[in-house]
């Protein structure tokens, strides 16, 4: 199968001050769209966002802000469920916009979030 990831590097994650802005993290593995239903393109974003995470020193206990951009309105209610399985105590603030497309085809859902880091 053809490379899928984007053609411009981007940084997908930047820390200004005590925050990091982790860029739109969607549902590949292993250089693959994770093939199946919405749930498992979720998993495989909040992983892939987990993992821009880890590399400033923090875990999605540190989210405060979520964007998610899904490409089917009738999945909203299942994100919902989803997202309080990810954030079961305090979710973070939270946009959701429907989109007609993500930047691939087959993609259902992207997810931005902004994290606030430790003190230092």
């Amino acid at each position: 199968m053809a490379d899928e990831r984007p053609a411009a590097p981007t940084n997908q994650v930047v820390r200004v001050g005590d925050l990091a802005f982790v860029s739109g993290q969607v549902g590949i593995e292993d250089g693959q769209i994770a093939r199946g239903d919405f749930a498992r393109q979720f998993a495989a974003a909040v992983t892939n966002v987990e993992r821009q995470l880890a590399l400033v020193g923090v875990g999605l206990d540190a989210v405060v802000k979520l964007t998610t951009y899904l490409v089917d309105r009738d999945h909203g209610m299942e994100f919902l469920e989803l997202r309080r399985k990810v954030w079961p105590e305090v979710p973070p603030a939270t946009t959701t916009v429907v989109v007609e497309a993500l930047l691939l085809p087959d993609l259902l859902v992207e997810l931005d979030v902004i994290a606030r880091l430790p003190s230092a």
